[in-house]
């Protein structure tokens, strides 16, 4: 999957895995009683925590490349940081060390349960395999993807959508795509437009992952909110293509 723009969670993620880092370093201190700004201090906490520092690097490049198993990757990551801060509050039953760690833990389910969320999002997820050039599905609804600003336009279907964006098959693979697009869609005897970035594309640009710009607070009737409620209405699903 090739990806042409992140999202800020996955900035947020990583951000997060660092000051992870500068948690357990502090906690540490702390509870060895020693200087945070000491180097000799800072360079025996690396050598002490070579596998989580290891963790660490996979949990970045498996956020920063959108991988699904980026979320296992996180769990065992923070499981680690969580051990390892642990270890060090409880000998010495410091109140306010074990508050930070609870704090941590808060914070650490909090991003792994978003990040999950955020894993399954339309633009991700093909919902088919897009190789599969006889494939006919079963629901099909047509779209036409204008690219911005190249003002070039491309046929195809919906293969997977949410209320955040849409994953679309195009008919042929395009030659370049900007990083903005128009889509059109015609349903139910009505023209729906709206605006969107183009996020990921699979299979050589077979397949383009596009997230919804927010068009609720436009004159524009059939925007993508419209559309997605008529499809809930109507008890249509992603599922239902396939």
């Amino acid at each position: 999957m090739k990806i042409y723009k992140r999202e800020a969670i996955v900035w947020n993620n990583i951000a997060f895995v660092f000051l992870s880092y500068l948690f357990l370093y502090v906690v540490e201190s702390i509870g060895d009683q020693k200087s945070a700004y000491s180097l000799s201090i800072f360079y025996n906490f690396f050598e002490a925590n070579k596998v989580t520092m290891v963790s660490g690097a996979i949990t970045v490049a498996s956020i920063f490349f959108i991988k699904r198993i980026s979320k296992i990757f996180m769990s065992i990551f923070f499981l680690l940081v969580l051990i390892q801060t642990v270890k060090t509050s409880l000998p010495q039953i410091d109140k306010y060390l074990l508050f930070l760690v609870f704090c941590y833990l808060c914070f650490a389910l909090t991003f792994i349960i978003m990040w999950g969320q955020e894993l399954k999002r339309a633009y991700y997820l093909s919902n088919i395999s897009l190789s599969s050039l006889n494939f006919t599905p079963k629901i099909n609804i047509p779209v036409t993807l204008v690219s911005i600003p190249e003002n070039t336009e491309y046929e195809g279907y919906l293969t997977n959508w949410d209320s955040n964006g849409c994953f679309i098959r195009l008919s042929s693979k395009p030659r370049r795509l900007g990083r903005n697009a128009i889509l059109q869609i015609k349903f139910g005897g009505r023209d729906f437009e709206t605006k969107g970035s183009i996020i990921t594309s699979k299979d050589s640009s077979l397949g383009i992952g596009v997230r919804i710009k927010d068009d609720s607070s436009k004159n524009c009737v059939f925007n993508w909110n419209k559309f997605y409620t008529t499809l809930s209405d109507l008890g249509y699903h992603p599922k239902m293509i396939i």
